[in-house]
């Protein structure tokens, strides 16, 4: 499962051309806005504003974090698994300050760093499944260390009916076409928001897929997204501070292996 260079993964390009395009179009619907967590509290939407905000951002005027973020993750996975994570964090400076020339979009080559555990821990656990390839990717590229006012934003958006409302409609469309061309034979979810995301009836992504049922075991969930089909799981965090705890771990695993081999679970 030897990750390609950039310039063999047109798919990853195209991705950032597309996001590209998109930020072009509703970017402006983000910038230098703001949302009420609480009745005391507002942040900013974009992790670039929300650093300096926070007092997060190191004295180096040289650190230039994007607002869309991509990584050569995004890539074919027939037979294999996607890993879908919420969105990116923005927080290596270091890697922001070296590699992005001030870009709103860039890719993240974090995937290369060997201490970089969610890259590690994702090809570990495909290894360990016995999946023949792996990708991953995120719902929303938009880059925000605090996923609470993503979230919020999300939602906000949805029941206000705020320009923001069209603009997400447009992500979770990527989203799902992008699940469509890596064609996976399963997808592996880490995040609770993304998991209600899939799985609650009332969701906007719920309602944009094409088909969906839950297995009899209760243990997977079988969906359609057009005319592809494959079968989701969901598990929590594979490594970072709120990872999911050892046992847990060890089930995901398990059901993922019992799937892949076409054995029953026994209860």
């Amino acid at each position: 499962m030897k990750l390609q260079p950039l310039n063999l993964n047109p798919f990853a390009q195209g991705i950032k051309d597309e996001l590209t395009a998109w930020w072009n179009a509703f970017g402006g619907d983000f910038i230098g806005q703001t949302i009420q967590l609480t009745k005391d509290s507002s942040f900013p939407l974009l992790q670039k504003e929300y650093a300096v905000s926070q007092g997060k951002l190191p004295h180096d005027t040289n650190v230039n974090i994007p607002y869309l973020e991509v990584t050569p993750l995004y890539t074919k996975a027939q037979h294999g698994a996607l890993f879908v994570n919420c969105n990116p964090s923005g927080t290596d400076y270091s890697y922001y300050r070296t590699y992005n020339q001030n870009n709103d979009c860039c890719f993240y080559y974090g995937e290369f760093n060997p201490n970089n555990p969610y890259f590690q821990e994702s090809e570990k656990f495909a290894q360990e499944v016995g999946a023949q390839s792996f990708a991953m990717i995120d719902v929303f590229p938009l880059v925000m260390q605090n996923q609470a006012v993503l979230k919020k934003a999300f939602y906000d958006a949805y029941s206000t009916h705020d320009n923001r409302e069209t603009a997400f409609d447009e992500l979770l469309r990527l989203f799902l076409k992008n699940i469509e061309c890596i064609e996976p034979e399963f997808i592996v979810v880490t995040n609770a928001f993304v998991k209600d995301l899939f799985i609650e009836e009332t969701s906007p992504m719920r309602k944009l897929l094409s088909s969906f049922q839950e297995d009899i075991n209760k243990v997977c969930y079988y969906i359609g997204i057009g005319k592809f089909k494959t079968t989701l799981f969901c598990g929590g965090m594979i490594a970072g501070g709120h990872r999911m705890d050892t046992e847990s771990r060890k089930r995901l695993s398990r059901d993922v292996r019992h799937f892949l081999s076409h054995t029953p679970l026994l209860f």
